[in-house]
């Protein structure tokens, strides 16, 4: 969720402070998992991308710029990215599940419970209100 950090950074209006704490707490959040996700990989054999040029060939998102600094439009955005994390969550999770590894599975369940709650979060800032 690197577009976390940029949408950190770049948020603009009258809810600046919520959506910057906000942005920043799923950065925040993400960026700490990132050395686990690279344990698992040694674990399995697998080097661990490190340069940058590794990070841009394994991201699945895209660059994702928008046009505007606007925190519902980065929220809408960031909605969908953290849904497709949550289906490939699921998939990882069933396949460690299948080899029978629980402590992989433990940790795709913590990452898949605290995606969940963004998602909500997210959906609840994006649904209208009723007076």
């Amino acid at each position: 969720f690197p577009v976390t950090i940029r949408f950190h950074w770049n948020v603009e209006g009258p809810l600046f402070s919520e959506f910057h704490e906000f942005f920043g707490e799923i950065y925040e959040n993400v960026n700490d998992s990132i050395d686990t996700i690279a344990e698992w990989m040694r674990v399995f054999d697998v080097q661990a991308p490190y340069t940058l040029q590794d990070f841009m060939n394994n991201q699945s998102f895209g660059e994702n710029r928008l046009s505007t600094n606007s925190p519902i439009t980065m929220v809408k955005s960031l909605l969908i990215m953290n849904d497709k994390m949550i289906n490939d969550i699921t998939a990882m999770f069933d396949v460690a599940t299948e080899e029978k590894e629980q402590g992989l599975a433990n940790f795709l369940a913590d990452r898949q419970t605290i995606h969940q709650k963004w998602g909500w979060f997210m959906k609840s800032i994006l649904r209208p209100t009723i007076n």
